[in-house]
């Protein structure tokens, strides 16, 4: 069966008095997505002006495409976003930068996934050492009931991370990392 399904929302909060001041965080998303035997594809759009993180203005864009394959056992994915930042920081020669992201990868039900990412930035540096381009690779796979592995190999940016409503910030990273998961 095939579907789509269109979502948006608006959200506005205060942190009041946090660090001895106000801070108002403003966003707006919407995202379109078909659900298909063969294809699954979403695109999404969003705006946020969050003064606690110094942006006046973060405007995301991107889409995704999942190709089925045998049944719908075996998918190819394809993610591409791009993401400007129009920043408090007015101190810096070129404040504005833009990021972007992009992975390619297959799954197969059942079995785990492999996937290749592309990050970078044109964000001016702070110091002329850091990394403006990051490539890794992901891999994950299904060892048994509630049980999963997953591994990073490469390099990532510093950023937040959000993950069942739980966020936090994760320093740059380049190596190897493994998590294994054991769902009870």
């Amino acid at each position: 069966d095939e579907f789509d399904v269109t979502t948006a929302n608006f959200t506005v909060a205060w942190n009041k008095e946090l660090l001895g001041r106000n801070f108002r965080y403003r966003e707006a998303y919407i995202e379109h997505s078909h659900d298909g035997d063969l294809l699954t594809w979403s695109v999404f759009g969003d705006w946020a002006d969050d003064s606690f993180e110094g942006n006046n203005n973060r405007w995301t864009a991107g889409f995704a495409i999942e190709n089925h394959i045998g049944g719908g056992e075996v998918s190819g994915i394809v993610d591409l976003e791009i993401q400007r930042v129009d920043p408090q920081e007015l101190s810096r020669p070129n404040p504005n930068f833009t990021n972007g992201f992009a992975q390619t990868g297959v799954s197969k039900a059942g079995v785990g996934t492999l996937a290749l990412r592309y990050q970078w930035t044109d964000r001016d540096q702070s110091f002329p050492d850091q990394k403006v381009n990051w490539l890794s690779g992901t891999a994950s796979a299904e060892l048994g009931q509630g049980v999963s592995l997953f591994v990073f190999g490469g390099a990532r940016p510093a950023g937040l991370v959000c993950s069942g409503g739980f966020c936090f910030f994760t320093p740059e990273f380049e190596g190897i990392e493994a998590r294994l998961l054991s769902a009870f």
